[in-house]
């Protein structure tokens, strides 16, 4: 690795990833969205993983690019549902990030170790990912 720091858009860009695949919400009112109908207090599905991988928001969504702008992903929510702790889970996760940068000159995967999905329909990831720390 040539840089030793964390590359300001690559959280972003791992949020847009974001393993949380969906949440409830309440419809407050009748709403129509594409041709489809809403009422009022009927219950939605919304779909995050979906959303964060949408082709006319994010073009080759599947693919996994730091460097991606605009990355206006909804790992965080959106609107009155946005998160408070997103500048606190962010700062978090760059602070960490960096930590690991300074004091490993190579992180790696295992190699020749199988990933296993967690195979649930909520969260997306994996159940263990065995990585290789090589002091910096």
């Amino acid at each position: 690795m040539a840089s030793r720091q964390c590359h300001p858009s690559s959280i972003q860009h791992a949020l847009h990833c974001s393993p949380v695949q969906f949440t409830y919400r309440r419809a407050i009112a009748d709403i129509t969205i594409r041709d489809q109908v809403i009422r009022a207090n009927q219950m939605v599905l919304a779909r995050i993983g979906s959303a964060n991988r949408d082709e006319a928001q994010f073009p080759k969504a599947d693919r996994f690019d730091i460097r991606r702008t605009p990355n206006r992903h909804v790992a965080f929510g959106h609107g009155i549902h946005f998160c408070l702790g997103t500048p606190l889970a962010r700062l978090e996760a760059k602070l960490a990030l960096t930590m690991l940068l300074e004091q490993f000159r190579a992180i790696k995967r295992l190699p020749g170790v199988p990933l296993e999905a967690t195979g649930s329909n909520l969260v997306y990831g994996v159940k263990h990912l065995p990585i290789t720390f090589a002091k910096a």
